[in-house]
């Protein structure tokens, strides 16, 4: 479970950010440094055994920052922003605000996911319902595919871990399966299978390379739908795991969370944040249990938060507090 930190910092940030919204927050690998977007800006924090230091502002986007994520490998930060631009920067020119790159081709940038491994692949969706490849090559990176399967927006993403496949989910109540096709060193994508769901959602998250997780939006009831691949190498839906709280109500860009490190699920409906425990049925990871582990309740449904690299931080921020809270992780039993 998550306890909350007291962070002596928390005043001082909701007298500066009574007036701003923060939608995204990234956690760089080795835990010393966090980054929040507050409207189009994002702030630099040192971050140290729970505690924050403000560092630097980046002012570098025209419009809300949607997305923000570390690269453990380059050292570098992605942003993408409502201004339908993904910004590329090292953390080592931080102090001079210089970018390496932008890149523009979306109306907004709504979701992004970065290929985990080997982090040279960014894949983004927007509201004009179109997915992008952005293959890096040379350092550079730059659009090797469009696709328009999609006939609306495209609110969630994810790679699996062997970057191979591609999900995403849309307001036209499609998930779509996309494989790579390697006919050089990078390949195209093709879609693979398409599944018309009963209800729309924002959030779609791999688990492993035979199982993802969708969630959907119901007014009356909660739900997590698990989708498993069969002998035909098909997704099917297999379970689901129900939550009484009066189901979903709003959008929003808290996106599914799961940390392969502690076996856990972050997944937020309405005021709370859920965590659930991912429980492996076998070695071969084909069948697994997911378990509610633990409820934690915001007073209101404006939350956004992410997940330390290693899960040991939970980090969230709420339109009513105004703050950012750390929550550190904590075995029980």
């Amino acid at each position: 479970m998550y306890l909350q930190f007291i962070d002596q910092n928390q005043g001082v940030q909701k007298s500066i950010y009574n007036h701003e919204t923060c939608l995204a927050i990234a956690i760089k690998n080795d835990n010393s440094m966090l980054l929040t977007g507050w409207d189009n800006k994002v702030l630099v924090h040192i971050f140290k055994q729970g505690k924050l230091k403000q560092l630097k502002f980046l002012h570098q986007h025209q419009a809300k920052i949607s997305t923000l994520n570390f690269c453990s490998k380059s050292s570098n930060i992605i942003s993408g922003s409502l201004d339908g631009s993904i910004i590329i920067q090292s953390i080592s020119l931080i102090s001079k605000s210089k970018w390496i790159q932008k890149l523009k081709g979306h109306v907004d940038i709504i979701c992004l996911a970065i290929s985990p491994l080997s982090e040279d692949l960014i894949v983004s969706g927007s509201r004009d319902n179109s997915i992008k490849f952005w293959q890096c090559i040379n350092k550079q990176f730059s659009c090797s595919q469009t696709i328009l399967d999609h006939n609306n927006c495209v609110c969630g993403l994810s790679i699996n871990e062997l970057e191979d496949t591609v999900i995403s989910c849309s307001l036209d109540q499609l998930i779509i399966i996309f494989e790579q096709v390697k006919n050089n060193k990078y390949g195209n994508w093709v879609v693979k299978q398409k599944i018309l769901v009963d209800q729309f959602g924002y959030c779609i998250s791999f688990i492993n390379k035979n199982i993802f997780v969708f969630q959907p939006q119901l007014i009356n009831d909660s739900k997590l739908i698990i989708y498993t691949l069969n002998d035909q190498k098909l997704f099917i839906k297999s379970s689901q795991l129900s939550i009484n709280d009066g189901g979903i109500l709003y959008f929003n860009y808290f996106p599914l969370l799961y940390n392969i490190k502690k076996n856990i699920l972050i997944y937020k409906i309405n005021n709370n944040v859920n965590v659930i425990r991912v429980i492996k049925q076998d070695k071969e990871e084909e069948f697994v249990e997911f378990r509610l582990e633990q409820i934690i309740e915001f007073e209101d449904y404006q939350i956004f938060g992410t997940l330390s690299n290693d899960g040991e931080y939970l980090v969230t921020w709420n339109e009513i507090s105004k703050q950012i809270q750390i929550r550190k992780y904590q075995q029980i039993g």
